[in-house]
């Protein structure tokens, strides 16, 4: 059985067919849901954000253009400008939260990862939670989302080029910040060190 076209869904929701709603919202909130988290730092609201997201795709139907961009692409535009607006307000410039366990979790479980791999994503999801607000963006996108240079780029409202870019500069934090992780790690206690002696000589 083949499977509907969002282009089609999306003819019948300018019609008021909310059964193709459902149906569109349950087939894009996995990815809009983790879009938001993660640009959002994790922080509560971005479960308000990503309902606002599907509210407007209700409201705003008639104005997405298939032949200018793919339904996905034109969620994830509405998403990044709500976390724009939403992260300009001067009270979210003084919070510095990042992605919280729970969160992190709720991830997880729908990737079900095995135990060493869930660590990795717990070490890089917190890595990428550290890098600047446009960096981030662009990493998010394009690493975790899956989307094209070319889609992403259209989603942040920038070039191809500035784009890529904002990539390159953020391998680099990464590096920087991984290297700050090795660092720590390797700086164990006393005790560590006696304990991981004991276990060598045992």
């Amino acid at each position: 059985m083949l499977m509907i076209t969002d282009e089609k869904l999306m003819r019948r929701v300018c019609d008021g067919d909310e059964n193709a709603y459902r149906l569109l919202v349950s087939r894009h909130i996995t990815s809009i849901g983790r879009y938001t988290m993660r640009l959002l730092n994790g922080r509560q609201d971005y479960e308000d954000i990503s309902q606002e997201v599907f509210l407007r795709l209700w409201l705003k139907a008639k104005t997405w253009d298939p032949k200018s961009a793919k339904l996905s692409t034109w969620l994830h535009r509405i998403a990044f400008n709500l976390c724009m607006d939403y992260l300009r307000r001067p009270s979210q410039r003084e919070s510095h939260s990042d992605l919280k366990e729970s969160d992190i979790d709720a991830v997880q479980a729908l990737d079900e990862p095995v135990n060493d791999v869930a660590q990795r994503f717990r070490q890089l999801e917190k890595l990428i939670s550290e890098l600047p607000e446009s960096q981030r963006s662009a990493t998010t996108l394009v690493y975790q989302q899956g989307f094209a240079n070319k889609e992403a780029s259209e989603i942040m409202g920038i070039s191809v080029k500035a784009l890529e870019s904002l990539l390159s500069r953020s391998r680099k934090t990464l590096r920087v910040l991984v290297s700050s992780e090795s660092s720590k790690a390797e700086k164990s206690s006393p005790l560590e060190k006696e304990e991981k002696l004991y276990a060598k000589q045992n």
